[in-house]
């Protein structure tokens, strides 16, 4: 790696968090990194951005009921001596903290659960800065995407993400995208096969509420490969 190219360093650091580096590069950059403060910063910038696409349940508060139980058995135990070294107390705990922890268990492996992240692309403008993280499922019916910063577009324009399968094809439309925050797109059941590993995802800003012609008019802003995750 060529520790001066900054460009280089970023795509590295982004394909590393991304877990689309693999084999002896990853071996070489977690190399790398152990001599590089600046490097590891890097890395530390990029989880930060891909912070929205962790796949994590939200926050589960435990089960009332079992908080009611473990409250009443503790208050049935009270007694005028030193619960410390009351081993019925402790043992009441135990049996009631195991049932709450059943309990939760059970509630998060019936809890409905976003679905994996198989595809991910990082969409930058030229001066290869992060603007768009867009993940799909295996199925890849639906994209996610979030813009990394807010930049909205332009009065009375819009921001319309492209399917570019290979350099034969056309671009594809796959509908308008934020400028801030967050949106999840439906696939046309027609695209999903084309958004194979060769893929290239485009944005580019057109009128307000897209291309009039269905075809790419406007200038190119953000681009970057669909890669698939191992």
């Amino acid at each position: 790696m060529n520790a001066t190219d900054s460009v280089l360093r970023d795509r590295l650091a982004a394909e590393y968090v991304l877990g689309t580096l693999q084999g002896a590069a990853r071996r070489r950059f977690e190399h790398w990194l152990d001599r590089d403060a600046a490097l590891r910063g890097q890395v530390a910038e990029w989880e930060e951005r891909m912070s929205p696409l962790g796949s994590a349940l939200p926050p589960v508060e435990p089960p009332a009921d079992a908080w009611r139980m473990i409250e009443q058995r503790i208050a049935s135990q009270r007694k005028r001596v030193n619960l410390w070294y009351c081993v019925e107390f402790w043992r009441a705990v135990g049996i009631v903290a195991s049932l709450a922890v059943m309990a939760l268990l059970a509630y998060l492996a019936l809890a409905p659960r976003p679905p994996a992240v198989a595809y991910v692309a990082v969409l930058t403008d030229t001066a290869a800065q992060p603007e768009l993280i867009i993940s799909a499922p295996p199925a890849r019916d639906v994209l996610r995407v979030h813009a990394v910063t807010a930049r909205p577009a332009p009065p009375g324009k819009s921001l319309q993400l492209w399917l570019v399968p290979d350099s034969r094809h056309l671009p594809l439309s796959l509908g308008l995208v934020p400028g801030e925050g967050s949106r999840t797109l439906e696939v046309p059941a027609a695209l999903r096969q084309a958004l194979g590993a060769t893929a290239t995802l485009a944005v580019s800003i057109e009128p307000a509420g897209g291309s009039p012609t269905g075809h790419l008019t406007g200038p190119v802003v953000y681009q970057g490969k669909w890669l698939k995750r191992d």
